[in-house]
């Protein structure tokens, strides 16, 4: 018998894959695709919107039409379909904006949301209405990291409560704290669920996976009661409430161990992330490629031809890398210039770094992207591909993915590669090294 009840993850980039397994990632979103998925005997799905990368006014016209598309799909199907918004668990992306845009799908006429952010597997928690990311040893208040300063969306507050009203004006915020969790279990979250005023937001404490298994139970019995919830949160909870779980793999599962010509592309300005590409480029012995931002600022402005330029000579010298060592590494520059702070700078930069991804593909058999847009645009716009299977997790918060590529100004070869999706906001300093380590055995 078909599933007849399927869940969907709108994620705003591919991050969200990061604690589950054996699941399907649409890349692009078509109806095709969408009704593939409703004639699968699969119960769930991550769907990449990207909308982290889009202004405010694209990302909501984008994921309303793809909610609508897959509401057309599943009624055609006669399929329960029921959504979940995947996000940063740091707090960065079109929250609200995107929150609203499910509360109007289901015609609410007193708008409430769930808020998720935590993400224990890998040092995200909510305590005492504070969002906390665990750095070494010590809880450092997201509002005081290097993610709050994120020039787009960026943010000042400390608590949850201050944090809604200054990026979400007309929501307010419920938080239901940790110890109200733990005595009274789902009834806590539920309650709050149930009592609040329209245009609000719960923000459940959230220490453990323990804690988000009884925030799912909690919106699980609010919604037995006809309350109609939009759902945003980090991986752990959406995982939760899909059914999904994650697999670690090791040195014998199927894409690890097997490159012999890795392509690592690290678009995340995170310090974390120059931290990472430093010792990778110092181990490794390979220099970092870097797109360099004024000459594709000159070369958009002036012609199309110029990027192609530009491309051609970062291409040549990442072959030339792989052809000596059989390890490439592409990177945007380190230091972001304040001036290109928008993200129609950052889009220019990006297509640039896809273009030079998509030149050298044909001579890649596996690739590692760090960062959520990064990673992103270099699987659909650089490697073409419109589909991905997760296999699991290489380390906590990294996935594993299987894609076909389609390789060639017009797609006609295809080829199975091996895809690491390494979060800007994940690891400490040698993580990229090892990933690359875990899919190249040599180095």
């Amino acid at each position: 018998m078909p599933i007849r009840a399927k869940w969907v993850v709108f994620d705003d980039d591919p991050t969200g894959t990061q604690n589950v397994a054996d699941v399907p990632v649409i890349l692009r979103s078509t109806r095709e695709g969408f009704r593939r998925f409703m004639a699968q005997d699969r119960h769930a799905v991550y769907v990449l919107t990207n909308t982290r990368a889009m202004q405010t006014e694209e990302a909501v016209r984008y994921l309303e039409s793809i909610v609508a598309m897959m509401d057309e799909e599943a009624v055609e199907a006669g399929v329960d379909v029921r959504y979940v918004l995947r996000g940063d668990s740091t707090l960065r992306g079109h929250i609200f904006e995107e929150l609203e845009v499910l509360c109007r799908r289901d015609g609410k006429a007193s708008p409430v949301a769930l808020f998720v952010p935590a993400f224990p597997e890998c040092g995200r928690m909510t305590v005492g209405g504070i969002h906390y990311l665990l750095q070494g040893e010590t809880r450092v208040p997201v509002a005081e990291t290097e993610f709050a300063r994120d020039p787009v969306f960026g943010y000042a507050s400390k608590t949850m409560q201050d944090w809604v009203r200054e990026r979400g004006p007309g929501w307010t915020a419920r938080t239901v704290v940790l110890a109200e969790l733990r005595s009274r279990g789902a009834a806590a979250v539920r309650d709050a669920l149930l009592l609040v005023e329209p245009y609000t937001v719960v923000v459940p404490d959230a220490e453990t996976t323990d804690d988000i298994r009884l925030i799912a139970a909690g919106l699980d019995e609010a919604e037995k009661t006809g309350r109609q919830v939009a759902v945003r949160t980090a991986a752990t909870f959406a995982a939760v409430r899909c059914g999904l779980a994650g697999l670690t793999l090791d040195s014998g599962s199927a894409g690890v161990g097997e490159a012999r010509r890795l392509l690592i592309v690290c678009g995340s300005h995170t310090a974390a992330s120059s931290r990472q590409l430093a010792l990778l480029a110092e181990r490794t012995g390979v220099a970092p490629i870097m797109v360099p931002t004024e000459r594709v600022m000159e070369a958009s402005a002036d012609a199309e031809a110029n990027v192609a330029a530009l491309v051609d000579e970062l291409a040549a010298k990442l072959r030339q890398q792989l052809e000596n060592g059989g390890v490439a590494l592409l990177s945007s520059e380190r230091v972001r210039q304040e001036q290109h702070g928008t993200l129609a700078d950052g889009a220019k930069v990006m297509h640039a770094l896809t273009e030079t991804v998509r030149a050298v593909a044909p001579f890649c058999d596996a690739v590692i992207a760090k960062g959520g847009i990064t990673s992103a645009q270099v699987a659909t716009d650089g490697l073409q591909a419109d589909e991905a299977e997760v296999c699991g997790q290489l380390e906590a918060g990294i996935s594993l993915w299987q894609l076909e590529a389609r390789l060639g100004d017009g797609g006609e070869e295809r080829r199975r590669i091996s895809y690491a999706v390494i979060p800007g906001n994940v690891g400490d300093d040698g993580a990229m090294l090892r990933i690359a380590g875990k899919l190249k055995k040599m180095i």
